[in-house]
């Protein structure tokens, strides 16, 4: 038995639960030791009765989580912070509410303080 990767990302491998899982329920020595190579521990999963979760993809954050949440908002934070240690807060929130309108995109009328 084979571990076949189905992608690499920085050198490290896709897991694949259902050839793990088919070991596991095959339960013979050679698949045992398979198991143990790879790091794992041999022992049932629950999630395996689900068929459409892949729990070892469950950990993995979303674009909204981790960048619109996470890493903007923390810019967002320190950008405010500069501006009000400059005095030159109310400049960028006139400057937020000025953006001209685009296709698309709908202008603000509020400062950026009174939006976030």
């Amino acid at each position: 038995m084979r571990h076949e990767p189905s992608s690499r990302v920085g050198g490290v491998r896709d897991r694949d639960p259902k050839s793990y899982q088919q070991a596991l329920e095959r339960g013979n020595s050679e698949d045992a030791e398979y198991i143990a190579s790879i790091g794992l521990r041999v022992e049932k999963n629950p999630l395996w009765r689900f068929p459409l979760c892949n729990v070892y993809r469950l950990w993995q954050p979303d674009a909204l989580h981790l960048l619109h949440l996470g890493i903007l908002k923390t810019m967002m934070d320190c950008l405010v912070r500069y501006l009000r240690q400059r005095k030159i807060l109310g400049l960028f929130n006139d400057r937020f509410k000025s953006i001209p309108p685009y296709p698309g995109f709908q202008p603000f009328k509020r400062g950026y303080q009174e939006v976030s």
